[in-house]
């Protein structure tokens, strides 16, 4: 009589086990092979804005960006980051800037008679068929009052232009000009003083740069005791601050104790809101899914 071996239960048990978990596999294998392959993609963050942060802190890196520090103007050391509508080179800025100082310069080779026949009357501001609206745009009353408002253009109009092309940035300095002019007008309806600049419509540039980059960071540079701090705040804090100021200037203007016209200046900022108002219901969504003369 034959006695048949005893079998391993427990070795059999974890065989079976093993079997089972192999077959598993090869399912779950087999399912993921049919499936199509879907690949997930890290959310772009809203907008990105410059690394550094508001107060105080070190100088900007550029050692020429001093140069306007030392004057009191404020310093982009770093350009806004964030979605454009454009990445071409601000091509009609450059050609802006350099056209006011070729005409300004000219005009300093005899600046009182360029004044006088070219510059904003507000009391006769129809003459020459209104041709002084656009005249005064390019003359300025001296070197320093020439390059402050070739910096500003230059500094703030380069992202603007950017953000809203060519075209629609010419019509924005042409509406912040014609604010500006028309502001000042207004609040000296009766000067014979002629009144010469580009700040109005660079007024507007200005506010449009402040809306639209908000939280970039600007620097300004202090001394105390022969030592240099520098203040960061952001574009719409440093914008605030500068409308303040306008209007103490044209308080200033209305009694008569300053050649800057401050209204120019908030007629021409107020033009540049508009435009980001109406940039903004149009494509702002999308994006953030992504001497002797008055001078302005």
């Amino acid at each position: 009589m034959r006695r048949e071996p005893k079998r391993n239960r427990s070795t059999e048990t974890n065989r079976r086990g093993r079997d089972n978990r192999i077959e598993a596999e090869r399912q779950q294998r087999k399912r993921a092979a049919s499936k199509p392959e879907i690949r997930r993609v890290k959310p772009k963050p809203r907008r990105e804005f410059s690394k550094r942060k508001s107060g105080w802190g070190e100088g900007p890196t550029e050692m020429w960006q001093w140069i306007p520090a030392l004057l009191g103007m404020p310093v982009e050391d770093e350009q806004p980051s964030g979605p454009r509508q454009l990445d071409e080179k601000p091509w009609f800025t450059w050609f802006l800037a350099a056209s006011i100082v070729i005409v300004s310069i000219l005009a300093m080779t005899d600046l009182r008679a360029a004044v006088d026949a070219y510059g904003l009357i507000p009391a006769e501001f129809g003459r020459q068929g209104g041709l002084t609206w656009l005249t005064a745009f390019f003359l300025h009353a001296g070197i320093l009052h020439l390059l402050g408002n070739v910096y500003f253009l230059i500094v703030f109009g380069d992202n603007v232009e950017k953000c809203l092309g060519t075209l629609e940035f010419f019509l924005l300095l042409c509406l912040a000009t014609a604010a500006g002019h028309f502001a000042h007008i207004l609040m000296e309806p009766d000067s014979t003083v002629p009144c010469v600049g580009a700040s109005g419509g660079i007024s507007g540039v200005m506010a449009f740069y402040a809306l639209r980059f908000r939280q970039h960071q600007l620097a300004v540079m202090f001394w105390f005791f022969f030592k240099t701090y520098w203040l960061r705040m952001s574009a719409l804090w440093m914008f605030g601050i500068w409308v303040i100021l306008q209007f103490v200037i044209a308080g200033q203007q209305i009694m008569g104790i300053s050649n800057v016209s401050g209204g120019a200046h908030l007629g021409g900022a107020l033009a540049g809101v508009f435009v980001w108002l109406v940039w903004r219901l149009n494509h702002g969504k999308r994006y953030e899914s992504e001497g002797g003369f008055s001078k302005i």
